[in-house]
């Protein structure tokens, strides 16, 4: 008779471990705050812990989250959002628009340092630039709160994608309540860490975050998992060697290099699906040797995008994946065209830049070090370069302070990127031949962001997508910023998950929509 204890305890476990999701993480999140959302990492954990005004679907779509509905004026800039009756904080206290209110205005105001506050700029928000400036206060943001379940946003200008850019985590809303009570760390303390989503906060340490279902969640039934953990691995090798032993329900997003079908035996992969992120080049013109629009171009005509990094996505002809909502289908002249050819091209040009053999031109290709994937990037390009007569490239690793610090003061020559958008949109990706982005360097000349403000702005679709298109040849062109794949991702889940879906092009998954059997 007692051994019985001990077989319930045994089966209680297995049920215990059965009602707990463990998702992978490739790096530790920089926050738990939305206003402070540094990137990917942390923004599948923001999602699962914090419902916006808009959400997304399984293909990415925006759809009604905390907001009902939501309608725009006939000129298209005023949005108006109605939220759903009853919306709590997970510590039960009610949830009205004056908490989004406050979460916008606390975005802008300069003192927070929220990383995205130009976010609101780029989406025309009323005296936006203005207020995240300090010019204005907080209360001039064109935000109001009309009643506890209504809130009205205004824009300067037109913008199509608007609730498309409500998903993006830094429109999260934060809870004030909390913030007042426990200060800027709240989200790490208990008692505090408040949240309106599916699930809420329960711990963090021992490279894992541990949330469980938030019972005050409007859409409770639809959240199946009681508890979810967030487990973060340094390699994706890692996460696969976990994987295999059963300690990983779904790994994060891997490049398809990384699946090792022989060193997983077990689970399931999804199918890499087309998703808005392009690797590029930034080849500087505003440096006095990069400056030659002939150099620039030799540099671009010679790379063979297929021996880039191979298995890791498709060839990148244009900034903007061709799979973006609203894109053109224009591509430049030498697409397609024999490798071969491209090398004839690309040594013309460089005999046009007044270099040779004799004459050798040095490049200096700065990257971080210790980049992992981005070293095998790294020498593909430097070597192809190499085949160039007369181009001498050295790689110069910096660590991330002072790579940072060399990138926003233009000091560098030619570098690697990475961009995925916030928004499905064309102008996700073309503002970064501007200055509308602060992570941007100007590529380009004033009149290009005069040009796209007015295609952001543009009513008509037919008329917005031509605008794009002149954009994206211009910057494509101008070789300044040299696409090279638009990246895909699989991953890993073990037969037990189910409703996991690879079809949103920004890669989110949120915990919610699935279940375990």
């Amino acid at each position: 008779m007692r051994i019985l204890p001990a077989i319930l305890a045994v089966l209680l476990s297995s049920y215990i471990q059965a009602e707990t999701l463990v998702r992978g993480l490739a790096t530790p999140p920089a926050t738990l705050d939305p206003h402070f959302f540094h990137g990917t990492p942390e923004a599948g954990v923001l999602k699962d812990l914090f419902e916006g005004l808009v959400i997304q679907d399984e293909y990415g779509l925006p759809v009604p989250g905390a907001a009902e509905s939501w309608q725009v004026s006939e000129d298209g800039r005023t949005w108006t959002f109605r939220l759903r009756e009853d919306l709590k904080w997970s510590d039960g206290t009610p949830l009205t628009s004056e908490d989004f209110l406050f979460s916008f205005r606390r975005l802008a105001d300069p003192a927070t340092g929220a990383k995205y506050s130009w976010y609101l700029q780029l989406s025309g928000v009323v005296n936006s630039q203005d207020v995240t400036e300090g010019k204005q206060p907080v209360e001039s943001l064109g935000v109001t709160a009309l009643d506890k379940q209504t809130l009205v946003v205004t824009l300067d200008e037109p913008r199509s994608w608007f609730p498309a850019m409500m998903t993006f985590p830094s429109f999260l809303p934060v809870p004030r309540h909390a913030i007042e009570a426990c200060g800027e760390d709240w989200h790490l303390k208990e008692g505090c860490a408040v949240s309106n989503g599916a699930y809420s906060f329960v711990s963090s340490g021992h490279n894992e975050i541990k949330l469980q279902r938030n019972t005050f969640y409007s859409g409770f039934s639809e959240a199946q998992i009681s508890d979810l953990v967030w487990k973060m691995y340094q390699q994706p090798l890692d996460e696969l060697v976990a994987f295999r032993a059963g300690d990983l329900d779904i790994t994060s997003g891997l490049p398809i290099v990384s699946l090792l079908p022989k060193a997983v035996s077990v689970g399931i992969a999804t199918e890499p699906e087309p998703q808005l992120i392009t690797s590029y080049l930034i080849v500087n013109p505003k440096n006095s040797t990069m400056s030659n629009p002939h150099l620039r171009k030799a540099l671009a005509a010679v790379l063979d995008r297929d021996a880039v990094f191979p298995d890791v996505g498709g060839p990148a002809w244009t900034l903007t994946p061709p799979w973006t909502k609203g894109a053109s289908n224009w591509l430049p002249e030498d697409y397609g065209q024999a490798q071969w050819k491209r090398d004839n091209a690309a040594r013309k040009a460089l005999a046009k830049a007044g270099y040779s053999e004799s004459n050798p031109v040095k490049i200096e290709y700065m990257t971080v070090e210790g980049y992992g994937k981005g070293g095998l990037y790294n020498e593909s390009i430097v070597s192809q370069w190499r085949r160039l007569p007369g181009v001498e490239v050295e790689i110069v690793s910096l660590d991330w302070m002072e790579f940072t610090r060399r990138y926003l003061s233009g000091d560098f020559q030619v570098m690697h990127s990475a961009w995925l958008a916030a928004f499905n949109d064309p102008a996700a990706f073309l503002l970064l031949g501007g200055r509308l982005s602060p992570y941007s360097l100007g590529v380009m000349d004033d009149d290009y962001d005069v040009a796209l403000q007015k295609a952001m702005s543009e009513t008509s679709q037919e008329e917005r997508k031509m605008l794009y298109q002149n954009l994206e040849q211009q910057l494509v062109e101008s070789n300044s910023i040299i696409p090279l794949k638009h990246l895909s991702q699989v991953h890993w889940l073990q037969p037990r998950v189910k409703g996991f879906t690879a079809t949103n092009p920004e890669g989110w998954v949120t915990s919610r929509q699935l279940r375990l059997e």
